[in-house]
């Protein structure tokens, strides 16, 4: 329970309550109700009693203070029907706190001292409001001051050790962070694995994708972690690569990592954002190591002058090839591996033809290999700009991703003809399948035979085709199902040919029995994990 005419007003808006709510469940307690009460003596009461008659614990914050609207202890003085009294040791306390800072104890404070029966302090050394402890007839009220600071402290070293072990149980909990997959394919995705006994589920949409959060009760932390395990290892084959982050993680913080691991910058130029793309960059834990900088332009004047003159004029600033040009302007400018440019019209008003709430971004990366987006919001400057850098970050992850599966891809055939005895593309071969110019190598095929004409199939060598540079999957194999990514149509002899999707060949004595295709990485994990 949050306390404090200011919240119910909006002036100042309630961290607390949130702060408290992800401390919980590490202590096998689960919040089932939060409320705000303003600086009314009768109305805080009535809520505290309610608080108290439906809740084993009720946790408050605020109204603590030494003024006549702080009304918290004299509630619970009317809740509880007890007296209180000055505690000396409590005055002596506060006495000194301001005999330490020079100045007398105005009478007002004195009432901090307060105590009543049922009560014991908690101890504050960041302000002069000490908490309440109250605990009557099985029921504990925890009171502690409002400002942040002070109930973080008085939260960590006072009340959550007192609580432990009282709920019997721990109740762990994790979050799966995806993105480019809908809410809707998530929980389908998902569905099958909410009747696992003894773990929680729920997917929600955020700006940064759908998350998924488990959780488990049981009488340690180990054992709840044990029952996420495998639940958790499930949905990774589920999802795959659309897994970007789990728990406390942040887009930017992920990507910033990847790039500090590679040893790889990045540089910003934006338009019409306000610098959010960069100061989001910068935020991140690794921006000292991976951030090379950013760029502002403030007209469309000066973006001509940092980026590309000439497209800009041609396309005009709010435009896919616009936000190229400042990509790869900032790489250059700041002689980054990455470079990332941001632009558009996220005022109420149209702009070069586009409607308003049009944003543009681009990513350009050590291959010189551009990746651009566009996104439409009409919900205001603020929530465009914000939803604009997002997406960015998002495109910035996935093309870090592609990358290094490009890197990766040339070693994962060798290995995997050398394990199958299959003859290896030579290496001028084998690179052409690696960029953005390997479209599609179709050449007809007859039914494949045996493993290591799979793996040659796969690896261009016996008819088969790699596609645009690999840019959704590497080669895959599980058991006697062979799975590549965009096989094409299949002609009436039951032969590949060639067809934008992920095809999966099901073999049955070495020869392809059936096949299907997927819409994503995510259907096909699905289908694997589910036999």
């Amino acid at each position: 329970m949050a306390i404090g005419a200011e919240i119910l007003l909006g002036e100042i808006v309630d961290t607390n309550s949130a702060w408290i709510a992800r401390r919980l469940p590490a202590l096998g307690i689960e919040l089932h109700h939060t409320s705000v009460a303003g600086d009314d003596l009768e109305r805080l009461t009535e809520t505290l009693a309610r608080a108290r008659e439906r809740s084993d614990l009720t946790i408050t914050t605020g109204g603590l203070g030494p003024t006549e609207d702080d009304l918290t202890r004299e509630a619970m003085c009317a809740l509880l029907g007890e007296e209180p009294r000055v505690d000396a040791e409590l005055e002596r306390r506060l006495r000194a706190f301001f005999a330490r800072r020079g100045y007398p104890m105005p009478e007002a404070n004195v009432k901090q001292a307060w105590l009543i029966p049922s009560a014991r302090a908690l101890d504050n050394p960041r302000g002069t409001a000490p908490g309440w402890w109250t605990e009557r007839e099985g029921r504990i009220v925890v009171s502690m001051p409002g400002v942040p600071p002070e109930m973080e402290r008085m939260w960590l070293r006072e009340v959550e050790p007192a609580l432990e072990g009282r709920s019997g149980a721990v109740l762990v909990t994790r979050t799966i962070k995806t993105a480019g997959v809908g809410e809707g394919t998530v929980d389908e995705l998902a569905k099958p694995l909410f009747a696992t006994p003894g773990v929680g589920f729920g997917t929600y949409a955020r700006a940064d994708g759908v998350h998924v959060r488990l959780d488990a009760k049981a009488a340690t932390a180990e054992e709840a972690r044990r029952r996420l395990e495998p639940v958790e290892r499930e949905l990774d084959a589920i999802f795959g690569d659309a897994v970007w982050g789990r728990d406390g993680d942040t887009l930017e913080g992920v990507v910033m990592d990847a790039l500090r691991a590679r040893g790889q910058t990045i540089a910003a130029l934006e338009w019409a954002t306000g610098g959010l793309l960069a100061g989001t960059l910068a935020d991140a834990p690794a921006a000292g190591e991976a951030f090379a900088g950013g760029l502002l332009a403030a007209t469309e004047a000066r973006l001509g002058d940092a980026g590309a003159p000439a497209l800009l004029e041609a396309y005009g600033a709010v435009s896919a090839e616009a936000a190229e040009a400042m990509a790869r302007a900032a790489r250059a400018r700041f002689g980054s591996d990455w470079g990332a440019g941001l632009t558009g019209a996220p005022d109420e008003e149209p702009r070069g033809g586009e409607p308003p709430g049009t944003m543009y971004g681009a990513v350009v990366g050590p291959d010189g290999r551009a990746r651009t987006l566009k996104t439409q919001m009409s919900q205001g400057r603020a929530a465009t700009r914000r939803r604009a850098v997002t997406a960015t970050l998002m495109l910035l992850h996935r093309a870090i991703r592609e990358e290094s599966r490009d890197m990766d891809n040339a070693e994962i055939v060798r290995n995997f003809c050398a394990e199958w005895d299959a003859p290896a593309p030579d290496g001028e071969r084998l690179a052409a399948y690696f960029t953005e110019d390997a479209f599609y190598h179709n050449i007809p095929m007859e039914p494949i035979t045996g493993r290591a004409n799979i793996v040659a199939a796969l690896t261009g060598m016996g008819g088969a085709m790699v596609s645009k540079g690999w840019d959704v999957l590497a080669l895959a194999a599980e058991g006697d199902t062979v799975m590549t990514e965009r096989i094409d149509k299949f002609d009436a002899g039951g032969n590949a040919v060639a067809l934008p999707v992920m095809g999966v060949f099901k073999l049955r004595d070495g020869r392809i029995a059936s096949w299907r295709d997927y819409f994503d990485l995510a259907t096909f994990q699905k289908q694997m994990a589910g036999g």
